[in-house]
Formats: structure tokens, sequence, C-alpha cells
């Protein structure tokens, strides 16, 4: 693995990926590099911006390479390859090569937690988890941010009603609920803690995200939550779901509260699971 794929695969740790789902994201990576390798093509010309012929070369080649898995694949599977292969090159910097994608009509998020899956997972915390288990779950559950933002998660930013959160090189304001500031405070007053994080390791720092991803993990496990759902990007996911269904569908406002560069991303979240769907129909 060249240094470009090293420096994406940590680039996919930091966003919270599942490591099945960063060992797809670096296979189609690799698989495009080798087909550019293959005809000779060498992408550090590219962005060093020396050769402007080489950047044309490598412009069509990427074309004829998803024309190659367009016809090769069914649509779902080449649309999800193409994903793939933009964020690469979005990665790399090279939004100029990035080319369209399929469409495919159903691009809801399927492995989503659910309501329900949310429930007996706290249920679970309640029953055989601790206290910091319990605030951990709605933490994300109220707030929607990612696992390296707990940290931002502080006695302070209960006092400013909300988290200052840094990410991906820039700033934004995660907005803390009532309900969740009375649980926080109930929580550190118990606890003894006056200042900084508030989910803390038994050493006193601030929660580990590998700490973070095996309590949920156990506890989804207890209420029998597929292993595929029981993670924190999942309850991110839940938290948008619920969020534009109760504040009119602005999504707008959600890119902001979760820190999405693209629209795009936040739009998946309107999309509805088959099971959602089928809810939906009454006759």
């Amino acid at each position: 693995m060249n240094e470009r794929l090293k420096t994406y695969n940590d680039n996919l740790i930091d966003e919270e990926l599942t490591q099945g789902t960063i060992k797809t994201y670096l296979r189609e990576a690799e698989r495009l590099e080798s087909f550019l390798e293959d005809r000779g093509l060498d992408l550090n010309h590219v962005l060093d911006d020396e050769d402007p012929e080489s950047k044309k070369d490598v412009r069509t080649s990427i074309l004829e390479y998803v024309d190659e898995i367009k016809r090769d694949y069914k649509n779902s599977t080449a649309s999800n390859k193409i994903v793939k292969i933009n964020k690469y090159l979005r990665f790399l910097n090279l939004n100029g090569m990035t080319t369209k994608n399929i469409r495919v009509q159903n691009n809801a998020i399927s492995e989503s937690m659910t309501q329900t899956d949310f429930n007996r997972i706290m249920r679970q915390a309640k029953e055989k988890g601790t206290a910091r288990d319990q605030l951990m779950l709605y933490v994300f559950y109220q707030s929607g941010i990612r696992v390296s933002e707990l940290e931002f998660f502080t006695v302070e930013s209960l006092k400013q009603g909300y988290m200052h959160v840094f990410n991906k090189g820039k700033y934004r304001d995660v907005p803390i609920t009532k309900s969740l500031a009375k649980e926080a405070r109930e929580y550190i007053k118990t606890q003894g803690i006056k200042s900084g994080a508030i989910l803390l390791s038994r050493e006193g720092n601030p929660l580990h995200r590998s700490t973070v991803f095996r309590r949920i993990k156990y506890l989804g496990g207890q209420a029998r939550v597929k292993k595929t759902k029981a993670h924190p990007h999942s309850i991110r996911h839940l938290f948008a779901k619920e969020w534009l269904k109760h504040n009119n569908n602005n999504i707008l406002q959600l890119a902001d509260i979760l820190g999405h560069e693209s629209l795009e991303t936040t739009r998946r979240y309107t999309s509805l699971s088959i099971d959602e769907a089928r809810k939906t129909i009454r006759f």
C-alpha cells in the first residue's frame, strides 16, 4: 500500500467507518490506481500539477474505467463502486476527475438503527450497563455527534448550551437539548466532575473510541439488535432521521449540525428504507 492509500485509510478511520466499509473503500481506490498504473499513468504527476498532458490522460482513463464498471456490473453495484471512486478522488483534491453516477432509485440507509432498536439498547444499558453507558447513548441520540467529538461534551458546554466542536479542520456549534443537559448535570453531580470532558475512562481521561464501540456492541448484543446497527454512527443516523421528522425536513440546518460538507450526504436521511416505506402504505 503506497503512502496515498495509507493516508486515505487513516482518513476513513477518522470518519468512524466500520472496518468492513473501510476495506471496500480501499479496495476500489487500489483498483483504480492499479488500472492507471497498467496504462503507465502516474498520479503523482497529476497531484503535483506538473504535467497537463498527464492530467488529460488520467481523466480519459478514469472515464474509460468507469464505463467498464457500468458495463460489467449491475446498476446498484456499479453505483456503489463509482461512489467509492469519487470519494477517493475528492480525498486527493481531484474534484475535476470525478464522474457522474448512475441514478439508483432507493438510496436509503437500510442499516440505520431504528427507534425501537435504540429503546431496546437503552433498556439494557439501564439493566446491565452503567450510568456512563446511559449518558453516552443519550449524547449520541440527542446530538448526533461523532465518537471523536465526545471530548467536546464538557461541563463548560452545558453552561453555554452547546458544544463547540472542532473536526475536519473546522468548528461548528452543536446544540445541547434541555433533556440531555438535565441528564448530564445529574451525572456530573454524582460523579463529582467539576470541569472538562464529562464521559471519562476509569483513569480520568476522555472516553476512548474503542471503549465506546465495545460498550455499544455489548449492549446491542444483549438487546438482540443486529451487529451491523450496534455502533455509534448508526445512532447518528437515527438522530438525523428523527431530527428531520420534527424539523420540517430542514436539510440545510441538519447539515450544519452534523458537520457535513456536502448536502448529498445529508440528503440520504430523507430516503425511506424498505421497511419504513412499507409502513407508509395504507389501503
